[in-house]
């Protein structure tokens, strides 16, 4: 009988190691679902959909005090409206948005 409990005590030892491994892929596999989906958001045009305008629509909108918020990330200029909108333009490369 000494035999079975041993061979007994090593299956339920590996069928929770199994159980531990399964925890740990779930999890690994969930965060390279996530990594690729913030991939896809950060670099893939298409996602950002957002209404290009005119940069001088940017400044007639600033000076109508309509602009809340303005962000220049490389060339282009996201800007958000106070009614919501959200827009972006594109500035002369190497130009100051101050200019």
């Amino acid at each position: 009988m000494l035999p079975d409990t041993r061979a007994a005590g090593r299956h339920l030892e590996a069928e929770r190691l199994m159980g531990n491994r399964w925890l740990k892929n779930s999890f690994v596999y969930l965060l390279v679902i996530i990594a690729l989906v913030a991939i896809a958001f950060a670099f893939l045009p298409g996602l950002n959909n957002t209404e290009e305008k005119p940069i001088s629509d940017v400044f007639v909108q600033a000076r109508a005090g309509k602009v809340e918020k303005i962000v220049v990330e490389g060339d282009r200029v996201n800007y958000t409206t106070t009614d919501s909108g959200t827009f972006h333009a594109r500035k002369e490369p190497g130009s100051s948005i101050m200019e």
